[in-house]
């Protein structure tokens, strides 16, 4: 694919203000604060060079993690190719991982921001990929996602998403599940698309969605106690 001429809005040090560049430099984190853990070190479930695997707050499931990129960068729509030739082998390994721990078929998905006002539904101004363990029939999920957006068939989500925002300069909703990849235009989406999606497909809270409001300590503590890296070898 050739390689945009748009450049990725940026202006420099986010630490001070990204949530994650913030975490990541290990100065501060939620999960620090709600007493879970000390520092980065107890609760990172799995790591490279570019990507940490993290319990994601508000876990809808008993496993819920996120895959977050180490660089700034608004989604992987945005990331060079290498960058995403290295997420789409971390997604792989997280997903085997979570599937040997959990039992449970994994669903991958992204709300692909392509500049900090179209952003996809994401409620982060930082590349993350969700990915949730569930024994779900995933075809349902698929169904209450196309009552909002058109969904079409990808053969590869990770370079549909960077031709999404680097071609055609918008945002993107990504997912993946066992049974294919898909993508659809999000301009216009709610904060939290896929989790509001997800909270009706598997029956929870209507609310549940907010990971702020319903943090699920019990099983962000399970996450971590459980060491995901160490059951899935």
């Amino acid at each position: 694919m050739e390689t945009s001429r748009f450049a990725e809005p940026d202006s420099g040090n986010y630490s001070d203000i990204c949530t994650f560049c913030n975490e990541l430099s290990g100065a501060q984190s939620p999960l620090i604060d709600l007493g879970l853990a000390n520092g980065p070190k107890d609760y990172i479930l799995y790591e490279n060079e570019n990507f940490v695997a993290v319990p994601c707050l508000g876990p809808l499931t008993d496993w819920y993690v996120l895959v977050v990129a180490r660089r700034h960068t608004l989604s992987s729509g945005w990331m060079s190719d290498l960058e995403r030739d290295d997420l789409r082998k971390t997604i792989r390994e997280v997903s085997r991982l979570l599937k040997s721990t959990s039992g449970s078929e994994v669903v991958v998905f992204e709300h692909g921001s392509y500049d900090f006002r179209n952003k996809g539904g994401s409620c982060q101004d930082h590349a993350h990929i969700h990915l949730v363990a569930t024994n779900q029939d995933v075809a349902e999920l698929i169904e209450i996602v196309e009552r909002h957006v058109r969904l079409t068939p990808v053969e590869d989500w990770l370079n549909a998403a960077a031709n999404a925002v680097q071609q055609k300069r918008s945002s993107y909703l990504a997912i993946e599940t066992a049974g294919g990849s898909y993508l659809a235009p999000a301009t216009g989406a709610p904060s939290q698309f896929f989790r509001r999606s997800l909270c009706e497909w598997l029956g929870t809270d209507a609310d549940g969605w907010d990971w702020l409001a319903y943090p699920n300590v019990e099983r962000l503590a399970n996450m971590i106690n459980t060491r995901l890296s160490a059951q899935g070898t």
